[in-house]
């Protein structure tokens, strides 16, 4: 909702928010010790000089996290946090706790000590709805004034992360090194990859995510592209995870219509072997033949 998506809600785009960071981690010191914060995105709108703080709860809540959150201030979102602020000492943040609606009654017990505000997504249908201790903001207030309607289709901002299994950022992969193709790009490092196939919000990665975001999904993608060159989709882009650069093969710019289809194949071969954890299947025996014309692994890229 903090994007100017055609048929979706944009309500805090509407009031004027952007992006700051998603997942970034930050030190505060509090009670003589430092502490990390990482929230799970925060929004900013500099004109205002207010931010909002965003922690969503699947279940309950952690009284150690709530405790720390409530002792930070809207100082500390600017100073350490890296909020973006023209006067910091008059930054103001809100901390917002968002849950499924079966979850709203246990989250809202949990954090009863503190003055967080409250957001509860529903399904059938997707309704977003503000609770008690509203947001400081009353362009916010107005907006959510009545439960904001989510098409039952949700816009992925963000595919990817961590947790993600490896079979979904293969077919990912997969859709990013054809469109790369068919643009008539041959070679992508690790970190171009990454960036597609995390946001598909150009400028969010890896700009505003977190260090250990970045790093998760980096790996995850390196490992997604190292498991495919060495097994069902070896014929159509090597990669080489120690420099973090890959090449495409059969699927080069120029291909013929059927070997995109065989790749596809290809794709759906492999997802679905990850998937289940079945075994690789076995390597195809080669017969290397020394060509003084061949150029080397490392001069392509030259």
């Amino acid at each position: 909702m903090t994007f100017k998506i055609p048929n979706y809600p944009n309500v805090f785009f509407e009031a004027g928010y952007n992006v700051e960071f998603v997942e970034k981690e930050f030190d505060v010191t509090q009670d003589g010790k430092v502490r990390e914060v990482k929230f799970d995105i925060v929004l900013n709108n500099a004109f205002k000089n207010h931010s909002l703080s965003f922690e969503c709860k699947s279940g309950s809540a952690e009284p150690e996290q709530l405790l720390k959150y409530s002792k930070l201030t809207p100082e500390e979102m600017v100073s350490v946090g890296g909020v973006s602020s023209a006067v910091p000492a008059s930054h103001t943040n809100d901390i917002v706790v968002v849950c499924n609606d079966c979850n709203l009654e246990k989250i809202q017990l949990d954090t009863a000590p503190y003055s967080f505000t409250h957001m509860s997504v529903s399904n059938s249908p997707t309704l977003v709805i503000m609770h008690e201790e509203p947001f400081q903001d009353d362009d916010l207030v107005e907006l959510f004034s009545s439960p904001i309607e989510y098409p039952s289709f949700i816009h992925e901002v963000f595919r990817v992360s961590g947790q993600t299994p490896i079979f979904k950022y293969i077919k990912i992969i997969a859709t990013e090194l054809t469109a790369l193709s068919v643009e008539g790009q041959e070679s992508f490092t690790l970190t171009e990859m990454a960036a597609s196939v995390c946001s598909t919000i150009p400028g969010l990665y890896p700009a505003r995510v977190g260090n250990q975001m970045r790093k998760e999904v980096e790996n995850k993608v390196s490992s997604a592209l190292l498991a495919g060159s060495q097994s069902e989709l070896s014929d159509y882009y090597m990669w080489d995870k120690k420099v973090g650069r890959g090449m495409l093969k059969k699927i080069k710019p120029g291909c013929k219509p059927m070997t995109y289809k065989a790749f596809k194949q290809a794709v759906d071969a492999i997802s679905e072997r990850l998937r289940v954890g079945g075994a690789a299947p076995s390597k195809k025996k080669t017969v290397v033949y020394e060509d003084p014309n061949q150029l080397t692994w490392d001069s392509k890229f030259e």
